[in-house]
Parts: C-alpha cells; structure tokens; sequence
C-alpha cells in the first residue's frame, strides 16, 4: 500500500503483490491493487513515450479497465494526445515510409489501448478522426490494424464496416506477427460480421468467403470449412467465388493435418480457377506432404512463375516460400536444374545479405543446367553477400574457391554439394533463410 502512493514505486508494489500471493496470502483485493500498480505502470510508459511498454503491460497483467476512475481518465487522455501527436508525424512522411514504420505500429498499439478504455466509440474525435481514418485506408503496405479499430470505434456505422472489411481483405498482413495474426484476424471477423448485417446482395458471397479466410487465419478451421460449405450451397454462384470456397475449404482441411484429403478441394479450385495461383502454392505443399514431389514441384514452379513480374503484389513471405518448395522438390527428384527459374527470378527481387543462400543454390542450378559460367558470376557476386550474413559467413572460402576454381560445370556442382548441403542444415525449422 505504501507503494501504491501517489509518492510511491508501482513496481515495488507488484514485487509485493507477488511475494504475497506465493506466501499463501488470499485476500480479494489484491486483485484490485495488482490492476491498480499494473495502470500506473502503464502511465509512467505512456509519459516517458514508451507506447509499445505500455501496450505490452495491458496485454499481458490486465483482463479489465482501470479500478480507478480517475486514473483510467488519466491513461485515456495522455493516450489520446499521443496519437495525436503520432498523425501529426505521420502526415509529413511519405507513406512508403510512414506505412510499417514505429510511429504506425505505436499508433496501431494506442488505438488498441484507447478502445479497452472506451468500447464502441471512435478512438478520435473530429479532424484527428478523419485524419485517422483516411491514414488507416489509404496506407496498405503493412498496415491492416489500423482499419480494424476505427470500425470498432463506430460498430453502428455499417458503411465503414464495409470499408474496413474490403482493406482486411487488401492490406499487407506480413508485419504482423503469428499471435498477431489470430487477434487481427478476430477483429476483422467482428467487422466482417457487423459489415454482413448492412450489405447488398452481390456483397454478401465476397463477405462470407472473407469470413472463411479470417477464420483460417484465427486457426478456427472447422469454423472454416462449414464457412466455405455454406458457400458452396449456394445457387448461381460465380465459377472464381466457388473455386475460392474449395480453396478456403481445402486450405482449412490442410491445417488440420489432411493434406492428401485437402487435395481434391484444391485440384477443383484450379480447375474452376486456373489463375488463382494461391491454390498452386497450397497443393504445393499439400503434395509435398502427401510424397509427391514431382506434382509438388510443377505447383511451385506454376506458382512462381505466375506471380513473375508481379512480385511485389504479393506478400513478401509467400514468394521465398514457394522458392523454397520448388528448390526442395526440385532436390528430392534429383532435377536440381528444374528450380532454376524460381531462384532467378528470387535473388532478383530479395538481394540483401538475409537472402544470400539463395544465390548459392541458383548458382548450384545453373552448373546442374550445365552454365557453368553463369553459376560462377552467380557466385562472384554472392560472395560479399555471404560474408555478411552471420549464419553462412563461414562458408565464404569455399565460395570464393569455387567462383575462382576451374572445370567443368559437372566439377562445380561437386564442388558446390557441400556448401547447399550445409545451408539446408542449417534452414530452421519451417524457415526460408539462411
């Protein structure tokens, strides 16, 4: 209590509330002076600027608002003059740079804050509203929060439920992490729902299958699949929106550990749909898991070579994955020279450091293809890339052996085993890089 004081530590007095608790002690207000100390923390974060501290500690200590009333009307405001703060920065930057940026993510975070302390009214009021609103639609890149929370700030306005659900379905989750990803998820589904209620006719298939994908993405997979059946079951549908819902559905039966059940589901999207290259990526690795390599293969180099041209449209993780498919189907059926397009047209698009692996790998095709002086410019020039990324920098030498080696193409693909050996060992699990 003496440290809950105006004049006191709030750190210090979670230290004692937790020694309390492991002492046996049970008394109901030690729930409430927690969240109290747990408010104050939050704060201090908020006026030394620390949002993403005060976010995290929301989060992870509190499951209600502030006891105090007085200290929650404290948090609120401070919390509101930051975000204003926030788009007043924002609106000088340009928005390649502002979407994704710490300031956008610190704003995502407040706007979160804001709505735990006020449920169903919009995070700001007059101009910084509409500043909010027009900085939340018309920045895609890496930004799908923000559309999310201004429609819950006005779940009545159904017009801007309808909005918001169409930017869900556009904007760039790939910032977002995993557990990010099923609480995002969550929040569109809510406005998806509310943007149901309001919408015409012709909208109503784009909204369900919307719904079927965000409760992919929440990992509700069952939900999922009664989600696309629903669709499925309805009359006059259009052939792209059917071959979404046996998309969605072979997806969501994937997930769950079907991958040969999910294949008929995907094989009748493509069917219905030959264009919608995501379903390609799918079988892809539903083939792979089902040990057929070789259909895992012509998927992945389907795949990529469709999105070729158009890579930046795509979510930046999804095209390295496909790679990755393609060089391990590829290997596994002993046509390394099959990945060869793929990884061209990668280390085109991904040339930091991060992605020097690759270039060794395409290096290894084209001396499978028998260019063997294509694969040593390919290794000439990853060579200052791999001794710069930390995980592969000790196979440096042996890059720079080989780019100045001589022989044939058939000598450098001996020469080069070791090294994509190596890399594939060191691939985490379920990763793309090194």
């Amino acid at each position: 209590l003496d440290a809950l004081s105006p004049a006191g530590a709030p750190d210090r007095a979670l230290e004692a509330l937790a020694a309390a608790g492991r002492a046996g002690v049970a008394r109901p207000e030690l729930a409430r002076w927690r969240d109290q100390a747990t408010w104050r923390l939050v704060l201090d974060a908020l006026q030394r600027g620390q949002v993403p501290r005060a976010s995290g500690l929301v989060r992870g200590d509190v499951a209600v608002g502030p006891p105090d009333e007085a200290l929650g009307a404290q948090v609120l405001e401070l919390a509101r003059r930051t975000a204003r703060g926030l788009l007043s920065a924002l609106e000088q930057v340009p928005a390649h740079e502002a979407a994704g940026s710490r300031p956008a993510d610190a704003l995502g975070l407040l706007c979160d804050l804001i709505l735990l302390l006020a449920p169903g009214r919009p995070p700001l009021e007059g101009h910084d509203r509409a500043l909010l609103e027009r900085f939340a639609f018309d920045h895609l890149a890496k930004i799908a929060d923000l559309a999310a929370y201004v429609a819950e700030g006005a779940p009545d306005d159904l017009e801007l439920q309808r909005r918001a659900a169409r930017h869900g379905a556009q904007a760039n989750w790939v910032a977002v992490d995993e557990g990010g990803k099923r609480e995002l998820s969550l929040r569109y589904l809510a406005v998806v729902e509310r943007a149901r209620a309001g919408a015409p006719d012709p909208e109503r298939v784009g909204l369900a299958l919307q719904r079927a994908e965000l409760l992919v993405r929440a990992g509700r997979f069952v939900d999922a699949i009664a989600q696309a059946e629903d669709v499925l079951g309805l009359r006059d549908l259009a052939p792209t929106d059917r071959a979404l819902a046996f998309h969605w559905r072979g997806v969501a039966v994937f997930m769950r550990g079907g991958s040969k059940a999910s294949l008929a589901d995907l094989d009748r999207s493509i069917e219905l749909d030959p264009a919608n290259f995501m379903s390609y990526y799918r079988r892809c690795r539903a083939r792979w898991n089902a040990g057929d390599a070789r259909g895992a293969l012509d998927d992945a180099d389907t795949f990529c070579r469709g999105v070729d041209g158009r890579i930046a449209g795509w979510p930046r993780n999804v095209y390295p994955y496909a790679t990755m498919m393609a060089w391990r189907c590829a290997v596994r059926v002993k046509r390394a020279a099959s990945a060869r397009p793929a990884l061209e047209r990668h280390v085109e698009y991904f040339g930091n450091a991060s992605h020097a692996g690759w270039r060794l790998r395409l290096a290894h095709c084209q001396a499978a293809d028998g260019d063997e002086r294509a694969a040593r410019a390919t290794l000439r020039g990853a060579l200052d890339l791999v001794r710069r990324n930390g995980r592969i920098a000790d196979l440096a030498p042996q890059v720079e052996r080989a780019a100045a080696g001589r022989g044939d193409a058939k000598a450098l693909v001996r020469a080069l085993q070791p090294v994509v050996d190596a890399l594939d060992e060191r691939r985490s699990f379920n990763a793309f890089l090194p």
